[in-house]
């Protein structure tokens, strides 16, 4: 799936984006505005992708032209209540 839209877009995470997420995640300047701080392992981030690969949760790697810069997300999603937890960050640190 992806979104293009205000020149930005959005493309749905998949398998083999787990390296590049996983990377930025262990940045400090990522890592230690996350509620877990722990640097991530490969096997961590393939577990992680096995939780959240599904069609109730979003997640989106986002690019400026052909340039990957963050990552954004929604899940959680409570159609009765119509709520959800969402979250984005910066990963590429030319970005910030």
């Amino acid at each position: 799936m992806k979104i293009e839209r205000f020149g930005i877009r959005l493309e749905r995470v998949t398998v083999d984006m787990l390296e590049l997420l996983r990377n930025w995640r262990n940045e400090d300047f990522v890592r230690l505005k996350m509620i877990h701080q722990d640097f991530i392992s490969k096997e961590e981030q393939a577990r992680w992708f096995e939780r959240i690969n599904h069609e109730d949760a979003f997640y989106f790697v986002m690019y400026d032209q052909e340039i990957p810069v963050g990552m954004i997300h929604l899940n959680k999603i409570d159609r009765v209540k119509k709520e959800a937890e969402a979250g984005i960050y910066i990963g590429n640190s030319a970005y910030l």
